[in-house]
């Protein structure tokens, strides 16, 4: 006999069966997955005992309706979910995480942005209280994606860095993919091109390890093709975005073809192509059918500057006044203002002054009120040429507005650039600005248009300056990331040989610019003489410089052509009327022995140098041996790491740091060691960037800082110090895991020192300054490290909470080649005096060195000459 459960059961599981395979169609066939979904629904109909598995139909549902850009359906499945609640054992699913996500997303279809938050941060609570991190990421690119709609571009990107770091924690790679042109479309948006390029470089490096491949490759191409786009590089662009077009229709993603077809009618307008007008109408069609309008109001707006061109005002009226409608309707800021600057040079053109300055008034209020210079530049310029014949005295006036505008929307530029770019571009850019600004006194539209198009070809110029290091006219580390994906994608075999300069650095802040410069020509001329056809040398950073090698080349041949490279600094240079002697250290990696990508290739030539330097200079061809054995290695390095911990293989050493008058011990950093059981001990510099890599630095950093603790409980009043990584510094748990760290050793707040570097502190200065804020409540002193090396930006120094800084090693180095150095560190000591900061020198090796920073005031020393790192260090507490 069978029992009415077993018989229930019987019923539901064909079902069951269908749902499951319909949620696995979700990312790849969204429409079959809606048709299955039907499919159970229908079966389901009328059923007893079955509403939980109904309403999972119904968001699943849903969510392929949203994927498919039908929004109205997927909010009827919902509506439905929201009928049922009241069904016993149903609340949880009716009220979940992902089916508020799924609602917010859909609401936002809408035009609704105040709604979609609001439930957008109902998901981001619910999925965090449930723990699912997937949800939880889906609900925040939500949320970024209002925060940026609304002109918030700052805030989104701040929170797609949590979306990031939650898709990291899962593994899913298609969403780290996701979160990337994400975060490229915003900086594409806010003008910063060159790090959208690195980001969508990354994702296309990426694509083989996406679960959804197809999807990613739609996402990275779609948004090389807006970014090319942005550059004025149409035809690289369509490429792209055919590229892209040809994965949607395959993937049968109606919305992404949608968006393609529309920025493809919009390349075509700009080319003049006849194509245009019928690929905007389709967009447009195809938006409004979809329920998109957003999208409508774009396809609206390319169609009236199509019609505006080709001189069909009436027709531009009509599709402009259309956009205007859409783009209040739904609140998007950038569109409106787009749409009235349309609609005022369209009736400017017509002969209807008065109500284009009118609405050109308006787009000016409105550009100020919501922090728009570029849409207040174009409404002057714009209003200078509309009252130029009859009224030049305000014609003027808007000129000079503009300048200023155009002034101020420069220097942002140039202030994102400022770190990529060299000072004689900057020069150079503004000289061009002057000459620019001469210019638009003029009232005449001749010489206006000429200074336009000498800066539109200035701006072009130090975007493409943004690809070559701006003294050696190199290519620099993003061009060379760039050449090197490309041999990867390819598999085309190389070698990568990085040149590490010793002490180059501290030497070039002591030659200064020009010397500086001048020894850096010299070096890659040098360089170049020993570099053959095909190769690529490239300048990473101030004191490395990179060859690549093409070619699956035998390792005796890679060993001759580093052992030329380092004979050829055998030699000195003739700098300022001086005699300067540089060393050199030569790391080599090879692709695909080790490493699969360029990090992991960059990494392995890194290491291969610092190894090399600790061997004093002798050629370490490759961080680990050629061929298969080099990724077993690579392998055992992860594996043996993912179980160090727990095996209990990790020691800290400690490195003292003394008074300088007294010569005591006041604190000792914690320094990381890892004696593996079967690799035997291996250096921080193979272990922490795999610890960083896979996550693992956040429990072993929290290992680090207990241990510290413990071992510092009883020291006296003698401090510790421990370096935090990147993750645990931005990670959500760090203030819980130092005061935990404090509570289970007895150790006094004020005994614990954390340090972290200014690039890490400059990567989001806003979120640094609240965490600092946090950490300081507790108790623990904050330390800078490696001061002088980063951005070293005065006004943020002063504005974090922090007790002291750690002037970098390479100005105590530099002390021995002139007074610019210590010149240097004695106004840091100065400036960390006034603002009550405590200040130490690092990297102290002779006595010469330390007499020389006694005399410039500096209170506190670390270096080998006061100790190397020990494991069990314990401070002379009778001292």
């Amino acid at each position: 006999m069978v029992s009415k459960q077993s018989t229930e059961h019987a019923d539901v599981r064909p079902s069951a069966t269908l749902l499951g395979e319909a949620e696995a169609l979700l990312t790849t066939d969204p429409a079959l997955a809606l048709t299955h979904c039907a499919g159970v629904l229908a079966a389901l109909d009328g059923q007893c005992g079955s509403a939980a598995l109904r309403l999972h139909a119904q968001v699943v549902a849903a969510d392929a309706a949203l994927r498919l850009g039908q929004a109205d359906v997927a909010l009827a499945h919902l509506d439905t979910v929201s009928g049922d609640m009241g069904a016993p054992d149903t609340g949880a699913l009716a009220s979940g995480p992902r089916r508020q996500r799924i609602h917010a997303q859909a609401i936002l279809m809408t035009g609704d942005m105040d709604e979609a938050q609001r439930l957008a941060d109902l998901a981001i609570r619910s999925a965090l209280h449930a723990g699912q991190p997937d949800v939880h990421a889906d609900a925040l690119s939500l949320r970024a994606q209002i925060e940026h709609r609304r002109g918030e571009s700052v805030a989104a990107l701040a929170t797609l860095e949590d979306v990031a770091r939650l898709r990291g924690i899962t593994g899913d790679v298609a969403g780290e993919i996701r979160c990337a042109c994400n975060r490229a479309l915003i900086l594409i948006a806010l003008g910063r091109h060159v790090d959208a390029l690195e980001l969508l470089q990354w994702g296309l490096a990426r694509l083989p390890d996406s679960a959804t491949p197809l999807a990613s490759e739609l996402h990275v191409h779609s948004n090389l093709g807006m970014l090319l786009e942005k550059m004025e590089r149409f035809e690289e662009s369509l490429i792209h975005i055919n590229h892209a077009l040809s994965a949607a229709q395959v993937s049968n993603d109606a919305v992404a073809q949608t968006i393609l077809h529309l920025n493809a009618g919009e390349i075509a307008r700009k080319l003049g192509r006849p194509e245009a007008g019928e690929l905007l109408e389709g967009a447009h069609t195809s938006a409004q059918n979809l329920g998109l309008p957003h999208l409508r109001g774009a396809a609206l707006h390319s169609l009236g500057l199509l019609h505006l061109e080709q001189g069909t005002t009436a027709a531009a009226e009509r599709y402009l006044s259309g956009a205007e409608d859409v783009a209040a309707e739904i609140g998007d800021l950038d569109l409106r203002l787009d749409v009235m600057l349309g609609r005022a040079r369209n009736w400017v053109a017509t002969g209807h002054v008065p109500p284009a300055l009118a609405k050109l008034h308006d787009v000016l209020t409105t550009a100020a009120d919501n922090a728009r210079p570029q849409a207040a530049f174009d409404a002057h310029m714009l209003l200078a040429s509309a009252h130029e014949a009859t009224e030049p005295r305000t014609s003027l006036h808007h000129l000079r507005c503009a300048t200023t505008l155009e002034r101020e929307l420069r220097d942002l530029a140039l202030a994102q650039q400022a770190q990529h770019l060299a000072n004689d571009t900057l020069l150079s850019s503004a000289r061009l600005e002057a000459e620019h600004e001469r210019q638009l006194r003029s009232i005449s539209e001749q010489a206006r248009l000429e200074a336009e198009q000498k800066v539109q070809a200035q701006v072009q110029e130090l975007e493409r300056g943004r690809l070559h290091d701006g003294v050696t006219g190199l290519p620099n580390r993003l061009l060379l990331r760039v050449l090197l994906g490309q041999d990867v994608r390819e598999r085309t075999p190389f070698s990568l040989v990085l040149l590490d300069f010793d002490r180059f650095r501290g030497m070039l802040d002591v030659l200064g610019l020009i010397d500086g410069d001048d020894l850096l020509r010299q070096v890659t001329a040098r360089l170049q003489q020993h570099t053959v056809a095909g190769e690529t040398l490239s300048r990473l950073s101030s004191d490395i410089f990179a060859l690549v090698m093409k070619g699956d080349q035998d390792p005796a041949v890679i060993r001759r052509r580093a052992a030329q490279l380092l004979g050829a600094f055998s030699a000195e240079f003739q700098v300022g009327g001086a005699e300067v002697v540089i060393g050199v250290t030569v790391g080599v990696a090879r692709y695909p022995d080790h490493g699969m990508d360029v990090d992991d290739l960059l990494r392995s030539a890194s290491q291969a140098a610092s190894e090399a330097k600790e061997g004093a200079g002798v050629l370490f061809a490759a961080s680990w041996p050629a061929g298969e054995g080099g990724r077993d290695i690579a392998l055992s390095l992860e594996s043996g790491l993912a179980r160090a911990l727990e095996r209990g293989e990790f020691e800290l050493h400690f490195q003292p740091l003394v008074d300088a008058t007294s010569g005591r011990a006041i604190a000792g950093e914690a320094l990381l060691r890892w004696n593996s059981a079967a690799l035997g001990r291996r250096s921080p510099a193979e272990f922490i960037p795999l610890l960083e890599r896979s996550g693992l630095i956040v429990p072993v950093g929290d290992w680090v800082l207990q241990e510290a603790c413990r071992q510092a409980a009883a020291w006296g009043d003698v401090r510790v110090a421990v370096n935090l990584s990147a993750r645990q510094f931005m990670g959500g748990d760090l203030v819980d895991s130092v005061t935990r760290a404090l509570a289970l050793s007895g150790l006094a707040p004020e005994r614990l020192e954390l340090e972290i570097t200014e690039s890490l502190m400059m990567q989001s200065p806003e979120r640094a300054v609240r965490l600092l804020t946090d950490l300081k409540r507790t108790g623990v002193r904050v330390m800078l490290d490696d001061f002088g090396t980063g951005f070293s930006n005065l006004s943020y120094l002063h504005a974090f909470p922090l007790d002291g800084l750690k002037i970098d090693r390479s100005f105590v180095v530099a002390l021995e080649h002139g007074e610019r150095a210590g010149g240097i560190i004695e106004a840091i000591v100065q400036m960390g005096h006034k603002l009550g900061l405590e200040v130490v020198a690092e990297g102290i090796e002779t006595e010469e060195q330390r007499d020389t920073l006694r005399r410039l005031g500096v209170p506190i020393f670390q270096g080998y000459l006061f100790g190397r790192p020990q494991a069990h260090w314990q401070p002379d507490l009778s001292a």
